[in-house]
């Protein structure tokens, strides 16, 4: 009986020291896992807080570098506010650019150039038809005895003259005007009768009739002398009232012939 007592005692006392070693193992493994894990969140924690703190320095960098790009744009907007004020400004509007100034000086000189090309020109052929016109004026006075200055006006010069001629009724004589334009020969002399002068019935055939003649003679440069010279060799044709129909005539056969 006392030997079965000790050897349960002795086995219980295995037990306890089994049991004992157990938990301490235990509690090495545990405490080994706990060290380890608390090692993990501490190099977790770390890496979180590494990469937390690059994102927020990417973050204050793209905020740098956009704040920078909006004080350059400024900057710039602000420059050329600046420029366009400072830019001369002439007639209410500002200067373009310098290709559009040449070309605007260009055409305004070629402009210049035209109008000084064409007002030499019209002056002169003005100078010309003046001439001619003194030097025809000057023909029949001198040829001309009767023919005298009547009337000087601001658009034609009037010249008196007395023409006689021979009618079927015997001699006749007139004291008639030739209207000299200062535009002559681009336009052509007109005869009329002076105011006082008593118009015989056949006159204002003569005059009608002259008056369209002279219109083709100044076309075809007869000085202001022929025209007279033809007016007073074909009185008696220039008194009938088909004379156009004749002049057209005569000139249709001399021009066959």
């Amino acid at each position: 009986m006392k030997k079965t007592f000790s050897s349960k005692i002795t086995l219980r006392k295995m037990d306890t020291g089994l049991s004992t070693t157990e938990a301490r193992e235990s509690q090495v493994s545990t405490s080994g896992l706990r060290d380890s894990r608390s090692s993990t969140g501490i190099e977790d924690s770390a890496d979180k807080t590494g990469n937390r703190n690059r994102n927020n320095e990417k973050y204050k960098n793209k905020n740098r570098n956009r704040n920078r790009n909006r004080n350059r744009n400024k900057d710039k907007k602000t420059d050329r506010k600046e420029e366009n004020k400072s830019k001369p400004v002439t007639d209410g509007e500002e200067e373009g650019p310098k290709v559009f100034q040449a070309k605007s000086r260009r055409q305004k000189n070629n402009n210049e150039a035209n109008r000084k090309n064409n007002s030499k020109e019209i002056n002169e052929d003005e100078q010309k038809q003046t001439a001619k016109r003194q030097d025809e004026i000057s023909q029949c006075v001198h040829n001309l005895s009767d023919f005298k200055l009547f009337k000087k006006g601001r658009h034609v010069t009037s010249f008196g003259y007395r023409i006689s001629v021979m009618t079927d009724s015997g001699k006749s004589t007139h004291n008639v005007l030739f209207h000299i334009p200062l535009d002559y020969p681009k336009a052509p002399i007109k005869l009329a009768m002076r105011s006082n002068e008593e118009v015989s019935p056949y006159m204002d055939i003569v005059i009608m009739n002259f008056n369209w003649k002279a219109r083709q003679l100044a076309k075809e440069n007869w000085r202001i002398l022929s025209q007279i010279n033809y007016l007073i060799s074909e009185f008696e044709i220039l008194k009938q009232a088909n004379y156009k129909q004749i002049d057209k005539l005569r000139n249709s056969f001399y021009k066959t012939v």
